[in-house]
């Protein structure tokens, strides 16, 4: 397909609104303008990538409203690159329109998938989602850990997650057999030690009878391995029982 098997469509589209259009002007592919001095700028391209995001950017400095137009594929819809697009196009406060060609009509049809913002609010569109920004800081404060390295990508990452089933391991590795109120990790409930023990993500527990969990092989050499890798953060990571939890644990082993 051809980018110029795009104008009709993006052109009726436009004037269907009201808006008067242009093709070619300046450097515009279409141009629009509304009685009452709205400007708009489309794009054609035949696909979505990073050369047409930075033309409409540059649009930007000069009409008020600026839209990509791509012909619409299976790919557009599902592909995962093309969602992490959109989602910089909502940033940029920059709209996109699919054009699609079905085959018992002559005529393209035009769809909005993004409409942008008229006046738009710069701040409201960077700005981090307060939700997603409070896991953020949550999880920055829980984490004890700091051995992660930038770019890895080929390496199993410390996750809190991981952090928190490394330091229920050391402990079972450094006293044996535990009943999960022995266990203490910081910043997690009894009920939370309980879930990552059952459900036993990577293997590591085992559950030998009711209320009291040994490591299995896998959990024993995980728990060597970091031991050895990093003894400082592995001793500090192994937290004494009560004599309490010790005793309980002793009736229950016995």
């Amino acid at each position: 397909m051809k980018e110029t098997e795009l104008y009709e469509p993006v052109k009726r589209w436009l004037e269907m609104s009201g808006c008067k259009t242009q093709a070619e002007l300046q450097d515009i592919d279409v141009f629009g303008q509304y009685a009452d001095d709205l400007t708009v700028a489309v794009e054609l391209k035949t696909q979505l990538n990073l050369e047409v995001i930075c033309q409409a950017a540059e649009r930007q400095t000069r009409v008020d409203i600026v839209f990509i137009a791509v012909p619409e594929s299976k790919g557009l819809k599902r592909s995962k690159r093309v969602k992490e697009i959109m989602r910089v196009l909502r940033r940029l406060n920059i709209g996109l329109l699919s054009i699609t060609f079905p085959k018992k009509e002559g005529n393209g049809r035009v769809r909005c998938l993004l409409l942008p913002d008229y006046p738009c609010d710069f701040k409201r569109h960077v700005r981090p989602v307060a939700k997603k920004k409070k896991a953020l800081i949550k999880e920055f404060a829980a984490r004890q850990l700091n051995i992660n390295v930038a770019g890895s990508n080929q390496t199993k990452l410390m996750t809190l997650y991981r952090e928190r089933a490394y330091q229920i391991a050391l402990q079972l590795l450094h006293q044996g057999a535990m009943a999960p109120k022995a266990v203490i990790v910081d910043g997690l409930t009894r009920d939370q030690i309980n879930r990552i023990l059952s459900i036993n993500h990577y293997g590591w527990f085992h559950r030998v009878e009711r209320g009291i969990y040994y490591l299995t092989p896998d959990g024993i050499a995980a728990a060597e391995v970091f031991l050895k890798t990093y003894p400082e953060l592995a001793t500090s990571m192994i937290t004494p029982t009560t004599s309490e939890n010790t005793s309980t644990i002793q009736k229950n082993q016995a």
